[in-house]
């Protein structure tokens, strides 16, 4: 692995993980769907803008598109939103933890009757913390 691709980890774990405490105190003086919807007008400007700049093109066949407004619906609108939602009640820092759980939870569900009664290993992995929170002694990883 690169630095460059290091780097970049870094600064995506960094934005992450301070997006739930400054969207905690967002969601205490404004709605919760109108800060979304403002965050992802600003970020889609930019994104088609990057994009634009960068030769791509809009032309998607009629399943991309529907691919991409049921992932736009279920990642913005079910998912950050009912979070942002969320968080005008509870802490950041439980709706972080929530929040990282998403991916594990998911590949639970994926995971069909063909496949090992054990997880594999990298669901173990990613379950990891929260075996350490429920139980003192951890997980072995």
């Amino acid at each position: 692995m690169d630095r460059r691709a290091i780097f970049m980890g870094i600064i995506f774990a960094l934005m992450w993980s301070s997006a739930f405490s400054s969207a905690r105190i967002i969601v205490a003086d404004a709605s919760p769907l109108f800060s979304l919807a403002l965050r992802f007008l600003i970020s889609g400007v930019l994104g088609v803008a990057i994009a634009l700049w960068m030769g791509q093109s809009w032309r998607l066949t009629r399943p991309q598109w529907y691919a991409t407004i049921l992932f736009g619906v279920c990642q913005n609108a079910l998912y950050l939103g009912l979070n942002f939602v969320a968080m005008q009640t509870i802490q950041a820092s439980l709706a972080a933890i929530i929040a990282s759980t998403v991916a594990s939870v998911a590949v639970l569900c994926v995971v069909t009757e063909r496949e090992p009664p054990v997880p594999p290993p990298c669901l173990m992995r990613s379950l990891s913390p929260w075996m350490t929170w429920i139980h003192p002694a951890g997980m072995p990883v």
